[in-house]
């Protein structure tokens, strides 16, 4: 299980996520604010230290930037009356009792972060509160009225998204009033008045000394162009949807038109921010996108590489998560940052500090700083309360001597590298035997992937099935038509004329986006879904399949059982107790008894009382009764002609043949043949890498071979590793033919095997082992 971010503050939600790796260990316990222990199961590892296996960088190099920039004598007259507000709101907020206390310190904090934001942020939160608590005086309602609303807000505002917990700040902000009386609320209101006229005036002088630095970068750096001198993409960060707003404003006016410009915010929801993203991957036009966190939960924002945090957030994990929009796998340009901060406010002399002993240490370090961010512990104490310390008590210079040797020491680079060993790989770990070993694993699931055309086969007959529509567009790619209403209340975000592809290669076309339909995509998961509940009772009752490969005579069951995590897994089990695992689709390997064959299976004199005993105790999913070749002929030899002991002696012939041809190139050959891979042979080549041998055996005087839905895709999932051996035999004599990429294309939906011509296989370009051997 590989993952960027699996903890996100909250242990309940990092124990459920820990239990899809074991259960029965991460189970919930009484107290659910206890820590969970994963010493000895999570590696963690920074990105600065992931490499291919050819040793290069998977992530590209990254930098970030201070850029500085100092206030105007309206905006430092500004920031020092709403701070000695905010201050004058904290020192009252000490004399109050149980959330009331906690909700004016939270809405005095963001107040104070709007102030930093931008003059229509504060001018407008300011203008908010003032209305909302004279509608109050007006009412002459109680001034603890809310407490219960208070009390739900602060119990749950860490559960809300970044949209959700915007709006509830403005509520909480322009409703928790620090005034205990009605001359205080009315003192306050005058208060507030007054900063919003001021605020207001620094939003119309047009001096807004922030904004400048940031337009100056957007038309003088040299970063934001590429080398013909066109804009690069990029994607701006605020914390506040008011800031949003006005750089949407500023910048649409300082390139003339709107087109360039785009926003994420979380009044969207999800499928609109995807299109957002998707347009701005796929539109050459679309320059800049102006987010709030809302675009750091889960999109992939690497069409860009520039980034620019118009605000600081106060948790320097955001910071990594905001970086990691851009800075991801996949990226291959370098990844530039720049952070906007003035050391002429007592929070910003923090930040200020913060962001240039991280530089100095990134420098020394390599860039790995940003992957510690959210380990790092300020005296014991988050960032957002040294800052909090800051604004109340800056002006203390006993105070800002001990905020700035809390930040030197939390921030010295022995630290820094304790952190970072802590979250290093054990030096075991990928020792040259560990990586062949993952190199090998790997190879085996490139092989054993579930191909594109292998979900859409599936796709396309089972939303037919379930009386949904869609059309063929071109490129592999479909517009749906009709989404029944079951599907669509798995997934409510898919909607006709909806355009999909199955291939990634197809996603966008003609700067037209497809929504891939894969492994883990809503819209299959609902199909999944839906079809499953359709026809449970089907898949329960079971059905019967023949195995044209196995020339045994004994009957096996094939069982589908649901693990604790909802994987579904494929057992096979004989009459005596016996079992194996198989293949992740040994179906594809089966085919329908026709009636002549079905008829001879439900006659003859088989005892299958074992069957019910074994589905009754494993409780499975669904079951199939798999009836080998060798034992339709035993109870039906006119039906066949062909004779399964003499089939079954040439295959042995051939499989010995192909072994120690293997043997001889200097491979080590293992017969993996009952596992119903694709293939029978994993080959390992003295550089350990594997090969992938189907072995098809078959008489000299044989025109025709047979192969499988399952080998044709295990074939062209690895074209360059898979090789079909072909063994004429011919007495004690045979010839062994190598042929590499031998099937051109996938078999039609619902074809288990396809039959070729040996003439048509064997040609000239594919063969690259032509052998005779004696027995």
């Amino acid at each position: 299980l590989l993952t960027a971010t699996p903890h996100n503050g909250k242990n309940d939600d990092f124990r459920l996520f820990m239990s899809l790796v074991d259960p029965d260990r991460f189970k919930r316990p009484r107290r659910s604010d206890l820590p969970v222990d994963v010493s000895n199961i999570m590696r963690r590892l920074v990105k600065e230290d992931l490499l291919t296996f050819d040793g290069k960088p998977i992530f590209p190099k990254r930098i970030s930037y201070t850029v500085n920039y100092r206030l105007s004598p309206l905006e430092s007259e500004l920031y020092r009356r709403v701070t000695a507000y905010v201050v004058d709101g904290f020192n009252r907020a000490e004399r109050l009792k149980g959330n009331k206390r906690n909700a004016v310190g939270f809405a005095m904090t963001i107040l104070q972060r709007r102030l930093a934001s931008s003059p229509q942020a504060i001018s407008k939160s300011l203008e908010r509160r003032a209305q909302r608590l004279q509608r109050i005086l007006n009412e002459q309602k109680s001034l603890s009225e809310d407490d219960e609303r208070l009390d739900d807000f602060l119990d749950e505002y860490r559960d809300f998204s970044s949209g959700e917990l915007d709006k509830k700040a403005d509520e909480l902000v322009e409703n928790t009033a620090i005034a205990r009386t009605i001359d205080e609320l009315q003192i306050e209101i005058r208060t507030l008045n007054e900063l919003a006229a001021l605020a207001d005036r620094v939003l119309k002088s047009g001096d807004d000394r922030k904004w400048r630095e940031l337009s100056n970068l957007l038309q003088d750096n040299e970063n934001i162009f590429d080398r013909d001198g066109n804009r690069e993409k990029l994607i701006i960060f605020t914390e506040h949807r008011d800031t949003l707003d006005y750089l949407q404003r500023r910048i649409t006016n300082l390139f003339g038109r709107a087109e360039p410009v785009a926003v994420i915010h979380g009044g969207l929801n999800r499928r609109e921010r995807r299109a957002v993203e998707d347009r701005f991957r796929a539109d050459k036009n679309l320059i800049i996108l102006i987010a709030t966190d809302a675009a750091g939960e889960g999109i992939n924002l690497q069409a860009a590489h520039l980034m620019i945090n118009y605000d600081l957030p106060w948790n320097p994990n955001r910071l990594e998560q905001r970086f990691g929009r851009i800075h991801r796998i996949g990226q291959t340009k370098v990844c530039c940052l720049w952070n906007l901060v003035t050391a002429d406010t007592r929070e910003g002399q923090v930040l200020d500090t913060l962001l240039k002993k991280l530089d100095n240490e990134r420098n020394a370090l390599g860039g790995k700083v940003f992957d510690i961010l959210g380990k790092i512990s300020f005296d014991n104490k988050p960032l957002s309360e040294l800052l909090i310390e800051a604004i109340r008590h800056g002006d203390d210079p006993n105070v800002a001597d001990r905020l700035s040797s809390i930040m030197n020491e939390s921030l010295n680079p022995k630290k820094i590298c304790e952190l970072l060993r802590e979250r290093a790989l054990t030096k075991d770990t990928l020792n040259p035997t560990a990586v062949a070993d993952m190199e090998r694993n790997m190879e085996r699931d490139d092989v054993l992937k579930l191909q594109p055309y292998f979900v859409e086969n599936f796709f396309k007959a089972a939303f037919k099935k379930l009386n949904g529509s869609m059309y063929p567009r071109g490129n592999g790619r479909y517009e749906i038509g009709h989404v029944p209403r079951a599907v669509r209340a798995k997934a409510p975000n898919i909607q006709a004329r909806t355009l999909i592809c199955f291939a990634e290669k197809n996603c966008t076309v003609d700067d037209k986006t497809a929504e891939l339909i894969a492994p883990g995509s809503p819209f299959l998961e609902a199909i999944i879904n839906v079809t499953l509940e359709k026809f449970e009772g089907d898949l329960q009752r079971g059905t019967v399949f023949v195995d044209d490969n196995d020339l045994r005579a004994e009957l096996r069951l094939m069982l589908i059982v649901e693990t604790p995590s909802g994987q579904l897994n494929f057992v096979e089990i004989f009459a005596d107790g016996r079992s194996h695992s198989t293949s992740r689709a040994p179906y594809l390997d089966y085919r329908d008894p026709d009636d002549a064959e079905r008829d001879k299976i439900f006659s003859a004199p088989i005892k299958t009382d074992w069957v019910k005993r074994e589905i009754d105790r494993r409780k499975p999913v669904g079951a199939a009764l798999i009836v080998p070749k060798g034992m339709l002929h035993s109870i039906a030899p006119k039906i066949f002609s062909d004779d399964p002991v003499a089939r079954s002696t040439i295959e042995t012939i051939a499989m010995n043949a192909v072994m120690n041809i293997e043997r001889e190139l200097g491979n080590t050959p293992v017969d993996v043949s009952a596992q119903k891979r694709g293939y029978d042979i994993e080959s390992s080549t003295p550089d350990k890498r594997l090969r992938f041998i189907e072995v098809k055996g078959r008489t000299a005087a044989a025109d025709t071979v047979t192969v499988t839905e399952n080998e044709i895709g295990t074939a062209l999932n690895a074209p360059e590793k898979f090789i079909l051996a072909l063994v004429m035999v011919d007495g004690s004599n045979a010839r062994v033919v190598y042929l590499k990429a031998p099937f051109a294309r996938k078999p039609d939906f619902g074809a288990i095997s396809v039959n070729y011509k040996i003439s048509s296989l064997i040609r000239q370009d594919k063969i690259i082992l032509d052998r005779h051997t004696g027995m």
